[in-house]
């Protein structure tokens, strides 16, 4: 009999050994999947901002034409000053 014990014993000591490997694989499953969700979570956002930054990039790229014409348009006022002024120095 003390055979028979033994083998069960081992049998015992295998099968807790495996209770304890599948709790520690639930574990590492819901680790993953806790992983999993975080992860979609950070490329929704992501692609948000790559919206934002898209949106703000043709913003940039109109208000560029814009501030290039009113640039334009103080040079051309300046130069039309000095040189009304210039003329009025002049006589």
């Amino acid at each position: 009999m003390s055979i028979m014990e033994a083998r069960f014993d081992r049998l015992e000591n295998k099968l807790d050994k495996m209770g304890e490997s599948l709790t520690k694989l639930v574990e590492i499953d819901t680790k993953l999947d806790h992983f999993s969700q975080h992860n979609a979570n950070q490329d929704k956002r992501l692609d948000a901002h790559s919206l934002r930054l898209d949106k703000l990039n043709d913003s940039v790229i109109k208000n560029t034409g814009t501030s290039r014409l009113a640039e334009r348009l103080f040079f051309i006022m300046l130069t039309a000053g000095i040189s009304f002024i210039a003329y009025s120095l002049r006589g």
